[in-house]
């Protein structure tokens, strides 16, 4: 008796063929959003670094176009991006940069700063950049607490050999250093000596900044005198 096949409908595409459309449209729609992400991502990062080439704070209406793009950056990409969120904080951290520590005009912006890179770290803990940013935030809000603590060992953990870290370190250490336990102070006393040997014109800042907070004879001992400072070769 023969046995009657069955053949599938015309028109009807076979269940691989459907699978493997589904699979090319999903990845389709994820790289569009990716490249879409990316796109607000390098424009809110061009905005900040005319804003770190000029050394000023932004205008209103550049910072909102530079915001706008951060948070679409965050909101378009279908993975949580540590870049982006880091991005955002500094689109944030930048809107008050010349306002002073503590500042409550400068509250609400720098608390959104600090969100971001929270989530920043999160995402890239072994990434020194956001911790020193954190650490950074922590201090111009004056929030000098465990966090705090927290961000600045891990950023001197992480980037003992980054001019860029150790210079950040050095200094949010020394703004902060009557809050500083004396681990802490030995850890910024570390970062200082590098930055020394990394960058002289960097270390010849920080000793003029510990001259103005009357740091002096904590970080350069017996030489605060006027002479040759401890922690530059």
């Amino acid at each position: 008796m023969a046995i009657a096949r069955r053949h599938p409908a015309a028109g009807s595409p076979p269940a691989l063929t459907v699978a493997v459309l589904a699979v090319a449209l999903a990845l389709l729609y994820c790289g569009l959003r990716l490249l879409a992400a990316d796109m607000n991502s390098y424009q809110a990062a061009s905005f900040v670094s005319d804003w770190q080439g000029r050394g000023h704070v932004p205008s209103e209406k550049a910072w909102q176009v530079a915001r706008d793009a951060a948070q679409r950056a965050v909101a378009v990409s279908p993975v949580a991006s540590g870049s982006h969120y880091h991005r955002l904080g500094a689109v944030y951290e930048w809107r008050h940069s010349a306002s002073y520590l503590g500042d409550p005009a400068a509250r609400e912006s720098r608390l959104a700063a600090l969100a971001a890179y929270r989530r920043a770290a999160a995402l890239r803990p072994l990434w020194p950049y956001g911790w020193v940013r954190l650490a950074n935030l922590k201090l111009q809000l004056l929030e000098l607490d465990g966090e705090f603590d927290e961000a600045l060992g891990k950023a001197a953990a992480l980037g003992p050999w980054r001019p860029r870290i150790n210079a950040e370190v050095a200094r949010i250490g020394l703004l902060a250093w009557h809050e500083l336990a004396a681990g802490q102070r030995t850890l910024v006393l570390e970062a200082l000596r590098r930055v020394a040997v990394q960058q002289p014109a960097a270390a010849r800042d920080l000793q003029a900044l510990a001259a103005r907070l009357q740091l002096l004879a904590a970080v350069c001992g017996d030489t605060a005198d006027g002479g040759r400072c401890s922690f530059r070769p």
